[in-house]
């Protein structure tokens, strides 16, 4: 008769186990789903437009703790994009800057990360 419960127990405390690391395991990738978001890098006329834009998510990441990059496009006068764009971006915005390229100019930013908002109580 151990030899019944003792299995059953293993049986029924591997379930737990299995089940604890399949609600990790979808809490983890809910959580890093952005992190596979790739955004595209607006591309400006001239430098001065892009030091605009820039000044503008330096102001919003002060004001709010964040600029995402549903607000980098909406700077750059683009209103077509994602939902997902409202759901990553940056806390800060140090380093980057702004490039010319062969089609304009651009601004090199860090890799953006998801946002996370808290719900106010």
């Amino acid at each position: 008769m151990r030899g019944i419960l003792k299995n059953t127990l293993l049986l029924l405390g591997g379930m737990a186990l299995g089940s604890l690391a399949t609600r990790r395991a979808i809490r983890y990738a809910v959580e890093n789903r952005y992190d596979r978001v790739k955004y595209e890098e607006p591309i400006f006329g001239t430098g001065e437009d892009a030091e605009q834009v820039l000044d503008g998510l330096k102001t919003l990441i002060s004001t709010y703790g964040n600029a995402t990059a549903a607000d980098l496009y909406e700077l750059a006068g683009t209103h077509d994009f994602k939902y997902e764009m409202t759901r990553i971006g940056w806390t800060s915005v140090d380093g980057a800057e702004i490039v010319q390229t062969d089609d304009g100019y651009i601004i090199t930013l860090p890799q953006p990360k998801p946002i996370t908002y808290k719900e106010e109580p």
